[in-house]
């Protein structure tokens, strides 16, 4: 079972710095955003292609049916061995607002400057290239640095999953993890910070309440 994390997750500052960098439509931004908000590991944002993306009549868990708008298709890791598991990611609608403007003609969501899709390996290259443009530290475990990485938006995507109220079980379905304790670390990062949210809240509702206590009493001493 996953101790840690593993990369670093992506805090809301760095997370602004690369947007307002990289604009929406060029790579570098169509590559963040499919990251962030699918949780797909390089392989699969390399290889990710339109006709994927389907819309298809869902039946959720109250018994409501809603028609959305979805990445389908099979995971690259273990394809060889199993053929990769089967995933359905529904598009959220800041993804969508990214992918809106986006030429398709090539087949290929994530396209290069000449409209070839990138090789898996050359991602991670190319965000390490598309964060120094943004000012944002890079990890390098040869130069002994620590940053930020593409692996690490699916840190993001997976505790965003928790904090939203997911099972384990969802969040294994969502990221396509084998196993359902893979999803321990981020139901543990995201109960971390609802206890400690809730203590902050909490004590700001006592304070308030000590100081409504002592206007009251002010007030009957004044009478």
């Amino acid at each position: 079972m996953p101790q840690t994390l593993g990369h670093r997750k992506w805090p809301d500052e760095m997370i602004a710095k690369f947007r307002t960098r990289h604009q929406i439509g060029s790579a570098a931004r169509t590559c963040f955003e499919l990251a962030i908000w699918l949780g797909n590991r390089r392989g699969d944002i390399a290889r990710l292609t339109w006709d994927k993306l389907v819309s298809e009549a869902v039946e959720l868990g109250n018994g409501e049916t809603r028609e959305m708008a979805a990445f389908s298709f099979r995971q690259k890791k273990n394809s060889k061995r199993t053929g990769g598991k089967e995933m359905f990611l529904p598009v959220r609608r800041d993804l969508a607002e990214a992918l809106e403007p986006l030429d398709r003609d090539s087949g290929f969501v994530l396209v290069n400057g000449y409209g070839h899709p990138f090789s898996e390996k050359s991602l991670t290259g190319m965000m390490a290239h598309w964060c120094k443009q943004a000012e944002i530290p890079v990890s390098n475990r040869k130069a002994g640095t620590t940053g930020y990485t593409l692996h690490g938006l699916r840190k993001n995507f997976g505790i965003k999953l928790a904090l939203d109220g997911a099972t384990g079980p969802q969040i294994q379905t969502a990221m396509g993890h084998s196993s359902v304790r893979e999803a321990d670390p981020y139901l543990k990062e995201a109960n971390r910070k609802k206890l400690v949210a809730d203590a902050f809240v909490d004590g700001e509702r006592r304070d308030a309440d000590r100081e409504a206590s002592k206007r009251r009493a002010a007030m009957k001493l004044i009478k």
